[in-house]
């Protein structure tokens, strides 16, 4: 869970900034913005905040920025966003914050990796110690360049230039866990960060799952699960992760499914939860009615995502006897990734059972074999 982290700026117009409010005005924004913690629950407050502010300031960069992050995180209004965006460039083309932020837009809303890379550029040599560009840019280049060793680079950058920024030592410790292997390093970094910052949700779920799968400590990896969920409670990826341990490691099914229904009301578009739950009908209570309903929507949210694929495929060939879908979905799995050992093995076993075409089903077993003993590979949702 590695992901890009927004960085909403001091929310502040600069003081070279033209507008009646001057020094009060952006004291009584700022203080506005303080009090509204949940930002997603009081969305449409925070958004006339932003529009007032604007109103007074109309040419601030950092303003501009931070009003485009709001529609980014909070609306997911990516249209409205980028044009935000450019009109806080076109205020300060130097704006770190914003050119990082539009770089994070035009990876995950827009999969322009070539133009997210010229900004992530932009923005790192406008300020090359912004902990939070560095540290998006090493994502970058882990999760789409796969140039693991520049990737490295920038981690390590991102955590001299910030010894105690929180998410960039997050970053580094999945990075070491995932990639390296190195489990020692990784849970170092774990602590150093979550010690930076104790209510850092994220961190504390991806320390959690570092304790369930590398420690097996099933006690304390729960123990922050729970601190996670505490500190973020209406955080969709954090309640399914929780629910899946649930599932896996307690075995308390009713609990898992609560925790399910409240990940997939959060977020009726995360991906991860609705194939999870598509697995927890299917497998637990065995409810396959409901359970393609779910994979159908995980596979519409993510439709290049090979876990989902596959399971889809897996229950269609298992569950509905529709061998022609199963394989039709097989093959959109390994299309979306080629090295997906448990869809490549199980297409195999499919292969072999099902059409009898035995060599082409060593094929796929000697490419899933292949794909499992290669490094590098991402942990499933």
């Amino acid at each position: 869970m590695s992901s890009d982290k927004l960085e909403t700026p001091s929310s502040l117009p600069s003081r070279s900034a033209k507008g009646p409010g001057g020094d009060s005005g952006r004291a009584s924004f700022k203080r506005a913005l303080h009090e509204v913690q949940d930002w997603p629950s009081n969305a449409d407050k925070v958004e006339q905040i932003f529009i007032s502010a604007l109103e007074q300031f109309p040419t601030s960069a950092p303003l501009l920025g931070a009003y485009a992050t709001f529609l980014t995180e909070t609306r997911r209004d990516w249209k409205q966003a980028e044009e935000f965006y450019r009109r806080a460039l076109d205020a300060d083309p130097r704006h770190a914050i914003s050119l990082g932020n539009y770089a994070v837009l035009l990876k995950n809303a827009r999969n322009d990796f070539d133009q997210a890379e010229v900004f992530y550029r932009r923005a790192i040599e406008a300020n090359p110690k912004h902990a939070t560009n560095l540290g998006n840019y090493a994502v970058f280049l882990d999760d789409i360049r796969k140039d693991y060793d520049r990737a490295e680079e920038y981690y390590r950058r991102a955590v001299a230039s910030n010894p105690k920024h929180a998410t960039s030592l997050g970053k580094y410790a999945v990075f070491l866990e995932d990639i390296r292997r190195d489990y020692n390093g990784a849970e170092e970094f774990y602590r150093r960060a979550v010690k930076a910052d104790p209510r850092h949700p994220v961190n504390l779920c991806n320390y959690a799952t570092f304790l369930k799968n590398v420690r097996k400590n099933y006690d304390r990896a729960e123990a922050y699960y729970r601190r996670a969920v505490e500190a973020a409670p209406g955080h969709s990826v954090l309640l399914g992760k929780y629910a899946k341990f649930l599932k896996q490691v307690r075995k308390d099914y009713d609990g898992a499914e609560a925790y399910y229904r409240r990940a997939v009301e959060a977020d009726p578009t995360n991906a991860a939860n609705l194939g999870n739950y598509a697995v927890f009908l299917q497998t637990i209570r065995q409810d396959y009615d409901g359970a393609e309903a779910f994979y159908g929507r995980a596979v519409e949210a993510d439709p290049a995502n090979a876990v989902f694929l596959g399971n889809y495929a897996v229950f269609l060939q298992t569950i509905r006897q529709n061998y022609d879908g199963a394989e039709e979905y097989y093959r959109r799995a390994i299309e979306a990734n080629p090295r997906h050992a448990s869809s490549l093995r199980n297409y195999a076993a499919f292969l072999k059972n099902i059409r009898g075409d035995g060599e082409l089903a060593k094929e796929y077993y000697r490419r899933s074999t292949d794909a499992a003993s290669g490094n590098g590979q991402k942990r499933d949702p």
